[in-house]
């Protein structure tokens, strides 16, 4: 047996219905190289092999007559497709599969030719619409400007710090979809996340709507006491004090003293005497809003 070529570029080409896969390394008497095959129809693999001249004499248009099980297909990847399921037989001697997009994650419910699927490459141009909602489309757009254009308005609190997006959900949008639906995503909802300083990321991330949303700004107000964590306008509405009060009280004698006035609000108001206080200092500065 002769050794194979270190290089031939008829590798990869397409004549007639086959695909040229490698070099066999075997030889006619005429010296004519015997390449390794796949019929583009069916996928069909011809391990022995066809010279160049036979195989671009094939008939691209000729019915294929393979012996093929279309369900051992199934799970295969070619191309940017995943095979999901056999749908059944054109008349022509052409399968119909069910596919899925690699690079958006829509499902072709109609199916494909293998013949059509073997088309596209792994890096070919994806224009399947796979999102379900247009407004669940732009929450994950506005994420991935958030950690990713530096030109966008809120990019220094995100990427800025180093906030990112999650690879699974970065290179394969579709899952983002995914993890929505299954994890309570409704209409009117948005995204926020558990740990301020943590990513995008499925362990990471809740539905919430705008109102709960808005407490976790950066602009709002935090104060902690005895384990309790709220903003300004929050510890107003828990002691019945009028709007305002507490975030004019902050902003004039600043945090710790803020965070003391209410531990004593909450002490009057339930007759209590000699209650430790107890402040975290870290959570004004550490929360940023998701």
């Amino acid at each position: 047996m002769i050794s194979k070529t270190k290089f031939n570029n008829e590798i990869g080409k397409i004549y007639g219905k086959y695909k040229i896969l490698e070099d066999t390394g075997k030889r006619t008497k005429d010296r004519a190289i015997i390449y390794k095959v796949q019929c583009i129809k069916c996928g069909w693999i011809n391990e022995d092999g066809k010279t160049l001249y036979e195989i671009k004499k094939t008939n691209p248009n000729s019915i294929c007559n393979h012996k093929i099980n279309p369900y051992t297909r199934i799970g295969q990847i070619h191309g940017k497709y995943k095979l999901l399921n056999v749908l059944g037989n054109d008349g022509n001697g052409h399968w119909i599969y069910k596919v899925q997009c690699l690079k958006c994650g829509y499902i072709e419910e109609k199916g494909m030719t293998f013949n059509d699927i073997t088309r596209y490459g792994e890096n070919s141009r994806c224009q399947h619409n796979f999102w379900k909602s247009k407004n669940l489309m732009t929450i994950y757009y506005h994420m991935y400007q958030r950690c990713y254009d530096i030109n966008e308005k809120y990019y220094d609190i995100y990427g800025g710090r180093g906030i990112k997006i999650c690879d699974e959900w970065l290179n394969k949008p579709w899952k983002f979809q995914e993890w929505a639906y299954n994890n309570g995503y409704q209409e009117g909802l948005t995204i926020d996340r558990k740990d301020n300083n943590s990513d995008y990321c499925p362990e990471n991330c809740m539905w919430t709507d705008k109102s709960t949303n808005s407490k976790f700004k950066r602009s709002t107000n935090y104060i902690s006491v005895n384990g309790i964590l709220d903003s300004a306008s929050g510890w107003e509405k828990r002691l019945n004090l009028r709007n305002g009060c507490i975030l004019n009280y902050l902003n004039k004698y600043g945090y710790i003293t803020t965070a003391e006035y209410i531990a004593n609000i909450i002490c009057k108001q339930n007759n209590l005497i000699n209650v430790i206080t107890i402040i975290d200092e870290t959570t004004f500065d550490n929360k940023i809003r998701s």
